[in-house]
């Protein structure tokens, strides 16, 4: 059994719900207690963290407004991993409880992961209840995601690699509708160019599907490349009657050079669909458009 104590990033699973976003520039720590059991093939969790405090512990001004109310997270998570390779089980449950915010957010899940004979596959199932709105106007919050990949590494020279994707959050235009990965790791989901980062907000509480596929191949013993597909959708029409955000479509290559030396680059074009152009709720606003985004970066990693 272990403490863990302080300031610390957690994270479960793919991060789904609960990550520490190691690609921002201002990664997630929580102020937590962590409590870790092992016993046998079975490893549980459970956490509690201080997200703000009422009255706060310094003083505040006009420029930090005093908050009205405490905020609080609890995670549950429970790993069974006797079955190897072939299949992790996961579940889990956390709780989000903002008064500052007015949300009272329960979401219960489970994750199973595994690779055999060549293949790979995941699938996730979420579901979200409780509260979300002021008291004497709240609404209740019913939502939902599921997603899943399946993919095949095939016995070839450069070991391609040919995975589908699908994943669906729901939204009706409510916050209570609208699933909410309040704590996930979304850069790592719904494209390089983080055009849905924040979810629900940048759907509209609308939703989002997101079809799509990824190839991957071993150019060379150290240089794999992957080509990611994103085929993003509301999950409901907004006014206009549109759906379709977007594709984006990802190239990336993975270059380790010798054991201390790492280059990674990427390239990413947005072809954006009429969804966007509402999404912002300025749909007449000149400055929204439907030109084709490029994003891209190249990261040098050094060890010494």
């Amino acid at each position: 059994m272990r403490l863990t104590l302080g300031r610390q990033e957690i994270g479960f699973d793919n991060e789904r719900i609960l990550g520490a976003v190691d690609w921002s520039q201002r990664a997630r720590a929580l102020d937590a207690a962590r409590l870790t059991a092992t016993l046998g093939p079975v490893v549980a969790d459970l956490v509690y963290a201080k997200l703000l405090e009422d009255p706060p512990p310094f003083e505040l001004d006009a420029t930090f407004p005093a908050r009205e109310d405490d905020a609080d997270f609890v995670a549950a998570h429970v790993n069974y991993g006797g079955l190897g390779d072939a299949l992790q089980l996961n579940a889990s449950y956390y709780l989000l409880d903002s008064g500052e915010n007015d949300i009272t957010r329960h979401t219960v899940g489970t994750y199973l992961v595994g690779k055999l004979a060549g293949f790979n596959y995941d699938g996730e199932f979420y579901y979200e209840f409780g509260d979300i709105g002021p008291r004497d106007a709240s609404e209740s919050i019913h939502a939902w995601m599921v997603a899943g990949t399946l993919g095949y590494t095939f016995p070839l020279p450069l070991s391609p690699n040919v995975t589908g994707r699908f994943e669906a959050l729901s939204g009706d235009g409510t916050p209570g509708g609208a699933f909410d990965p309040f704590f996930g790791t979304n850069h790592k989901f719904y494209g390089e160019a983080d055009f849905f980062l924040v979810i629900p907000a940048q759907t509209g509480f609308l939703g989002l599907m997101d079809p799509g596929f990824v190839v991957s191949a071993k150019l060379a013993k150290n240089l794999i490349t992957s080509i990611n597909a994103h085929f993003f959708l509301a999950m409901e029409e907004n006014a206009a009657e549109e759906r379709y955000f977007g594709t984006e479509i990802d190239l990336k290559a993975h270059w380790q050079v010798n054991s201390f030396f790492r280059i990674t680059g990427v390239y990413g074009p947005f072809f954006p669909g009429e969804a966007m152009r509402f999404r912002s709720g300025a749909p007449d606003d000149p400055s929204v458009d439907l030109d084709v985004e490029h994003f891209g970066y190249l990261t040098v990693e050094l060890k010494i």
